[in-house]
């Protein structure tokens, strides 16, 4: 995926969620380049496959127990209220729920897990 076409697919996703501005500013920068600079460089050179997916797919091929790669994400579930907060560890990659988390970053859930319970 080109550093284009992945910020057009951000723009969607951002349109499903609501985002105008944001929206508007990566399809901009899908349709019409970025500012020059050190942060457009960076991107327009990327190496290989700029998505995401593919990102932590490489990073999943390198990744060892010790120390594991991890990410944080927060994605909308269709659950209320907020949005589901997840942590992924690689090697493996299986997301595991962590609990529940605002939007905007105004208030998190964040239950300990039941006894006998792994998170």
């Amino acid at each position: 995926m080109s550093w284009c076409a992945a910020f057009a697919a951000q723009a969607r996703a951002c349109a499903g969620l609501g985002s105008p501005f944001t929206v508007r500013l990566l399809q901009g920068f899908a349709d019409h380049g970025m500012p020059e600079g050190a942060v457009a460089r960076r991107i327009t050179d990327w190496p290989g496959n700029i998505c995401s997916a593919a990102l932590l797919a490489e990073a999943d091929a390198r990744a060892t127990p010790q120390p594991p790669l991890a990410r944080f994400g927060m994605e909308a579930d269709g659950a209320a209220p907020g949005a589901g907060l997840t942590l992924t560890l690689w090697p493996g990659g299986t997301p595991q729920p962590m609990d529940r988390f605002d939007f905007h970053g105004c208030w998190i859930d964040w239950q300990p897990p039941a006894q006998g319970e792994s998170r």
